[in-house]
């Protein structure tokens, strides 16, 4: 059985998989390339799993973190939506007073 391994300098490469989901290289493979070689993590599978954990908790931090940002941005919108709604409103009636304040302005003036 081969498992794809995609490295970030010689692109992918297929190598044996051993028992139990760990991967192993050849000395040709690891030859080919040091920098890949050194690379490599050699992992087993307790670390693999300690550092898929470490990895989701990172990634649940990071959404935490995502969520309260977005939180305040979404009452940063409602408070200014809200300011805006309150300046067309005080708009509104202040075209409403200038509209009725020339009606009878030129009432006056007709009398």
């Amino acid at each position: 059985m081969m498992e794809e391994w995609n490295s970030p300098h010689q692109g992918s490469c297929h190598v044996p998989a051993t028992q139990g989901g760990a991967t192993a290289m050849t000395t040709k493979d690891m030859t080919t390339d040091l920098t890949m070689a050194t690379d490599l993590p050699i992992v087993n599978d307790a670390q693999r799993c300690q550092q898929l954990l470490q990895a989701e908790k990172e990634a649940a931090h990071q959404k935490t973190r995502y969520d309260a940002a977005l939180g305040f941005v979404n009452v940063a919108n409602i408070i200014a939506d809200q300011d805006l709604l309150d300046k067309m409103s005080t708009a509104k009636m202040t075209k409403i007073a200038l509209t009725k304040a020339e009606k009878e302005y030129q009432a006056a003036l007709q009398r």
